[in-house]
């Protein structure tokens, strides 16, 4: 019981300072924090493709400071060109450089690089599968051929192998010993062993899948865009006949059936960036640049949208379930701009070139 009241105090301490701090709009205070922040978001600042200035910031929840340049500031040069992705692993950064071809492995803070990983062609993310053991997603190519996933040994930083999966695999979901793949541009999630290295299934739906969370009844949830081709001649208008509208599709695991598609209307609309809050019950998605809420157990797409605004990188913090968002620009710093779980604008801070996603790290 100690113990359970000393975790109720703690947890209601972070979210009362989180709050208190919230009322404010956030400092920029460019690099170099003083010492450790305990509670923060890292954005990740992709970049402009060709041009070598991605970059790491660091939101201070508590002090609600931004830190921008942190990698740059850590050691002393750019982190490379396009940055896809990030996570925490065994408490180091794996930074995913995607047009680099390589991972930076540095301490979760200070961002000073410990290992690079090399050998990758044009990766995405990355996933732990064991404490000894991570996944990189690969697109390989555009050729439209299958991509892979590269096995990571977390212990010396070396491609020890790889597995085939669908075309141009993108986020990847960890659960009961499987790992499961959007592949971008086919109809199908891969399902890979952990345990043997192998895909053991794939599951048909929706084309397009791009990213997938679990909710708490342990049901799959995945984004897919759909398929939009266009019309070859002048004025290259979408080829409706040949395209094909996205869908929210849930999927049961234990089976490895899908359990419901829910198809969008628009062709055009190309859902993705799908997210899902720290009790996993409510499901947020861009669609036609606006984000939508939705609860786990509807059976209905959200008719009305919570953000109208155009928009890059989109998180939800597991704590607050505020919504945060990266607004799309590629020639100069752009903003983080944080909401309520409700759609209302809470503050907004200058962040780094195109920023694409967001860490929660409590």
């Amino acid at each position: 019981m100690k113990n359970l009241k000393f975790n109720k105090l703690f947890y209601g301490v972070i979210i009362l300072s989180i709050t208190l701090a919230s009322c404010r709009p956030p400092k920029d205070k460019g690099e170099t924090p003083v010492a450790n922040i305990p509670h923060k978001v890292y954005v990740i600042n992709e970049g402009n493709f060709g041009s070598g200035n991605a970059s790491v910031g660091i939101y201070d929840i508590a002090s609600n400071i931004m830190y921008n340049n942190l990698f740059h500031e850590a050691n002393n040069r750019p982190i490379g060109d396009v940055l896809q992705s990030m996570s925490l692993i065994n408490g180091k950064a794996y930074f995913v450089v995607n047009n680099s071809n390589k991972i930076e492995v540095t301490e979760s803070y200070p961002l000073k690089t410990a290992a690079v990983i090399h050998g990758l062609s044009m990766p995405r993310y990355i996933v732990a599968v064991s404490g000894n053991k991570a996944y990189v997603s690969e697109y390989i190519d555009f050729s439209g051929g299958n991509g892979r996933l590269s096995i990571i040994n977390l212990t010396t930083n070396k491609i020890t192998g790889t597995i085939t999966v669908g075309v141009q695999p993108e986020k990847m979901l960890v659960y009961n010993g499987k790992v499961y793949v959007c592949n971008s541009s086919d109809n199908k999630i891969s399902v890979v062993n952990t345990s043997t290295d192998l895909v053991e299934n794939t599951i048909n739906l929706t084309f397009g899948s791009n990213s997938i969370v679990k909710d708490a009844n342990d049901k799959l949830w995945v984004s897919c865009a759909g398929k939009v081709v266009y019309d070859p001649n002048p004025p290259y208008l979408i080829d409706l006949a040949n395209s094909t509208a996205g869908a929210l599709v849930r999927i049961d695991p234990s089976t490895g059936l899908v359990e419901a598609t829910m198809p969008f209307s628009d062709v055009s609309g190309t859902p993705s960036k799908l997210c899902i809050n720290g009790t996993s019950d409510k499901l947020y998605y861009s669609y036609l640049n606006a984000i939508y809420d939705q609860d786990i157990s509807s059976g209905t797409l959200s008719a009305t949208p919570i953000i109208t605004r155009s928009f890059y990188g989109l998180g939800v913090d597991p704590v607050t379930n505020y919504i945060y968002i990266g607004t799309y620009g590629f020639t100069s710093n752009q903003k983080m701009i944080r909401y309520h779980k409700n759609g209302n604008a809470i503050d907004s801070t200058t962040v780094g070139v195109g920023p694409n996603g967001f860490v929660f790290a409590y």
